[in-house]
């Protein structure tokens, strides 16, 4: 079950206070959403995330107006702060709570050359993943996803040059033998003679 309030619950620890957007319980974490409508210092957004992430909440924050590949000084601080690169908006174009998530994801092209393009998919909340740790949250792991296909782009490079290894080896053994084939021809012309 989930337990959600709109715009009416304030969180009190000590002579600190705070009041969410929108705060829930989902599947035992508490999440604070906070609906960015207009630009915001770096100061009120770590003052925010550092608030929530001492009293064990996630914040999410809900950007509507947010571009990910804009270089304002507001997305600029936001993506320094989210260490998996996952940006949340609603997805109105749902009928059930969905967000729409954009994220960076990392592959492996046939050039063995690892891409990092960003990408955008629908998520409910409980495809959400949850980090303990910087009390984030986020759908898609970038940093490890990326070191995966680092490892795998390794792995081809280290293949290539087995296999160039062996064809090498495997050239110069039929040179041999050609070349023992010559000696031992010319040994028996010799010995003819």
């Amino acid at each position: 079950p989930v337990s959600i309030s709109v715009d009416d619950k304030f969180i009190l620890r000590g002579s600190e206070k705070r009041r969410p957007d929108v705060y829930c319980v989902f599947e035992g974490n508490q999440i604070v959403f906070e609906i960015q409508l207009s630009n915001l210092s770096l100061r009120y957004i770590l003052s925010r995330y550092d608030f929530y992430k001492k009293h064990g909440m996630y914040l999410i924050w809900i950007l509507d107006d947010f571009e990910v590949h804009g270089q304002g000084q507001m997305e600029r601080d936001i993506k320094y702060l989210n260490q998996y690169q996952n940006f949340f908006k609603l997805d109105e174009s749902q009928t059930s709570f969905k967000l729409l998530c954009d994220y960076k994801y990392a592959l492996l092209n046939q050039e063995n050359i690892v891409l990092t393009p960003w990408t955008k998919k629908s998520i409910a909340l409980s495809e959400l993943k949850f980090d303990q740790a910087s009390y984030q949250t986020y759908y898609y792991d970038f940093d490890k996803n990326k070191a995966v296909k680092e490892q795998e782009r390794l792995e081809r490079i280290a293949k290539l040059r087995e296999e160039e290894r062996k064809r090498l080896e495997e050239n110069m053994l039929l040179k041999a033998k050609d070349k023992s084939k010559e000696i031992i021809e010319q040994v028996r012309i010799l010995h003819k003679r």
